[in-house]
């Protein structure tokens, strides 16, 4: 009479190499790129986490399935499980997609096994705003967007401060400009406003 008993190894999700995806809340899943204009989630279109070696211990006649807790969320996100083995953790097997409905695996007997599993995501639509580029949004020091456009600032109004010790007639005005802020100085105008 043969005895068998099912010994369950945990697999460290933290451990091992993560290709555009993430550990979050104890669950892997794809990397956040961004948000869209609606605060939705953006994930990277596919990605893969291998895990570390897995030492299957001598008295284990074979590591033949594997089980897991999943929740596909989103529109027509997938993944596909793929488990190889070693006798040497040099010369690998190649991988075999495991049956994700029995855990079942066609992985050769081994004293080592690896778990890979790769993650896609379906297209879906998301809205983004570069810039609307507002009148007068921006207003800094060399750029503008007062025409309804981003672009260089070419126009410049600066306050002239009154110079209370000219004896001539009329008033004087003055204002420094430095010239080496700009690379060309088209024209200086006078507004009265």
């Amino acid at each position: 009479m043969v005895n068998t008993q099912e010994i369950k190894l945990p697999i460290d999700l933290q451990m091992g190499t993560f290709n555009k995806t993430i550990l979050k809340d104890g669950k892997l899943q794809l990397s956040e790129i961004t948000k869209d204009d609606k605060g939705n989630t953006v994930y990277e279109p596919s990605g893969t986490w291998e895990s570390s070696i897995i030492p299957i211990y001598d008295q284990v006649a074979s590591f033949h399935q594997i089980s897991s807790n999943t929740i596909v969320s989103g529109n027509g996100g997938s993944y596909t499980i793929y488990a190889q083995s070693s006798a040497d953790k040099i010369t690998w097997s190649p991988y075999v997609e495991v049956d994700v409905q029995t855990g079942n695996m066609q992985t050769p007997k081994n004293k080592f096994a690896r778990i890979k599993i790769e993650f896609s995501s379906s297209p879906t639509d998301a809205t983004f705003t570069v810039d609307a580029f507002d009148k007068g949004k921006y207003n800094k020091e060399t750029i503008t967007s007062n025409t309804g456009a981003l672009g260089l600032k070419k126009e410049y109004t600066y306050k002239y401060e009154f110079d209370g010790s000219w004896k001539g007639t009329g008033t004087l005005l003055r204002k420094k400009i430095e010239h080496q802020k700009f690379k060309k100085i088209n024209a200086l105008e006078i507004i009265k406003k």
